[in-house]
């Protein structure tokens, strides 16, 4: 296997081809599942997902890793270290990000079954954002940029982005995850 890194400061980004604008919608074939009711049994279960899908998912394996020697210990006295673990995957590994995204995106059939190969990865990273939420004392205003172009503008209607997002306090924040798009959250 070989690695090659190529750094030019001169190097012009371009967003990806577009084949269409993406509707904005309810995202129905997304999966969301948070867990409501359930967090206990699912968590005493999960860690079988894990080795599942540690052991079949490369990318992720290779990922996991990665990310075990460099995330830092979670300060949060709720959050584990597979929560700091995913938080670190999802934010720095694009290419196991990407793959994730879709199969929550397109999996809301396939989630009840082996064919979703990410439940340990969903259900540690819900729960960090479950957990880091609920000591949030107040809301703030963030946005996500994206290279994506959408079908229409929707004001004041309900949307899900139909997986995960990053998103900033700034709206100049994240300009490498694109300048299609803007939505303030």
């Amino acid at each position: 296997m070989v690695f090659l890194l190529y750094h030019d400061p001169f190097l012009i980004l371009q967003p990806p081809k577009q084949t269409g604008a993406l509707p904005l919608d309810m995202a129905a074939d997304s999966i969301d599942d948070m867990y409501e009711g359930c967090r206990s049994e699912a968590a005493s279960v999960i860690d079988l997902y894990g080795v599942f899908e540690w052991h079949f998912n490369r990318n992720f394996s290779f990922a996991w890793a990665l990310a075990e020697r460099r995330a830092k210990k979670p300060v949060h006295k709720h959050l584990k270290e597979e929560h700091a673990i995913v938080l670190d995957i999802y934010t720095q590994c694009k290419h196991v990000q990407q793959h994730f995204d879709k199969a929550v995106r397109t999996g809301e059939k396939k989630y009840s079954t082996y064919g979703f190969k990410f439940h340990y990865f969903y259900f540690y990273l819900t729960d960090a954002i479950q957990l880091l939420l609920h000591n949030q004392t107040s809301c703030r205003v963030t946005y996500h940029r994206t290279w994506k172009q959408f079908n229409h503008i929707v004001i004041n209607t309900n949307i899900r982005f139909g997986a995960f997002i990053l998103a900033a306090s700034a709206k100049q924040s994240f300009d490498l995850n694109g300048n299609v798009s803007c939505f303030e959250i």
